[in-house]
């Protein structure tokens, strides 16, 4: 955990944090977005996270300057963020997304989510999407960080993986353009 909360407070240059601040103003978007069946995952890196807040801010009618900006922003690793789809209501009753457990990443094509890379840190995101017919609708996702060093190779897969026994992981593609894109 010390190592994880060292390369945490490690941050980009000012300069960085000035130029993503003014992209984000501008309604830049640098997200990452994958969309395995039934998740999207969000990879952002420390210029996608701050041009994210610009963005926001903006969109809300607020100021945000070099003053709003926090230390996880500027940190060095990139997030992972997996949030399941909207359950869906049907005749047949209401289909759930499984609750996420973790992310991990493997090389192309890698089966054995034992055998990929594991985040820095992981935290799971309950998600509540309120009631239907007085069914409680509920999920879960989960955030990981990791270094752009921790990445398999050029092109990797991300494995979303399960707490339902016997589920598959769900499983994503990041080619080498969107590894470039990660910013």
């Amino acid at each position: 955990m010390a190592a994880c909360v060292s390369v945490l407070a490690q941050g980009i240059p000012t300069s960085m944090v000035e130029q993503a601040i003014k992209l984000g103003s501008d309604g830049k978007s640098f997200d990452l977005v994958l969309r395995p069946s039934d998740f999207v995952i969000t990879i952002r890196g420390p210029i996608a996270r701050i041009a994210r807040a610009a963005r926001d801010a903006r969109m809300e009618f607020r100021p945000f300057t070099i003053g709003d900006v926090t230390a996880e922003m500027t940190s060095e690793v990139v997030t992972f963020t997996a949030l399941p789809a909207a359950p869906a209501v049907s005749s047949h009753g209401v289909e759930m997304t499984p609750l996420a457990a973790g992310i991990v990443l493997v090389a192309r094509g890698g089966r054995d989510p034992s055998r990929g890379v594991k985040p820095l840190r992981s935290d799971r995101i309950p998600i509540d999407w309120g009631s239907v017919s007085s069914i409680k609708l509920s999920g879960q996702g989960v955030i990981a960080y990791f270094t752009r060093d921790m990445f398999p190779a050029r092109q990797f897969d991300v494995l979303i993986t399960l707490e339902a026994s016997g589920e598959p992981p769900r499983r994503a593609s990041v080619t080498s353009v969107d590894s470039f894109r990660i910013r």
